[in-house]
Parts: C-alpha cells; structure tokens; sequence
C-alpha cells in the first residue's frame, strides 16, 4: 500500500492551521502574541510610571532654592521610561 507523504502530513495538521502558499499560521500567531506582549508591557510601563509622578510634590526650587509645591512633567517622565531612565523635569516654578 502506498500512501502519499503530502496528503499524510496535511491531514496531521489541527483545522485552521493549514499551510498554505508557504505561509506558517502558527509562526504569525505566534509573532502577533509576541508583539502584543512587548506592548502591553510597555504600556503598563508607561502608567506606572505617570502615576508614580503625577501630582504637586514640594521640592527645592531652583531659581532662589526655597521649598516650593511643583509639578513634575508626569507624561513626559512616562514617555521616556518607555525608552530608558526617566528625566524629571520641572512644568513650572
């Protein structure tokens, strides 16, 4: 008896993940979840760190070194966690 090593090893595949055309489902999936985790790791990153410096803190002003109540640049501190070591930055004195 004589089988057909193609038609065997399609029929093993799960439905939905035929291979068709040279393309790999499994690998796309695969990929996609891989990215989607990158960024929601990113994301969770990214509001962490805002709310970690959002709101007034008091802090040595730099203009005539007297306490004052300030606020950080939360979003932009944010922003660049997502690339590195956030830079704090004063929105005003």
């Amino acid at each position: 008896m004589y089988l057909n090593p193609v038609a065997h090893r399609a029929s093993a595949l799960p439905t939905g993940f035929k291979q068709e055309g040279g393309c790999n489902h499994v690998l796309t999936v695969l990929i996609v979840a891989g990215a989607l985790l990158i960024a929601g790791f990113e994301l969770l990153r990214y509001v962490g760190t805002y709310r970690k410096f959002r709101g007034d803190r008091i802090i040595s002003c730099p203009e005539n070194h007297q306490p004052a109540v300030m606020r950080v640049a939360a979003a932009r501190a944010a922003m660049q966690a997502t690339t590195g070591t956030p830079h704090l930055q004063l929105r005003d004195c």
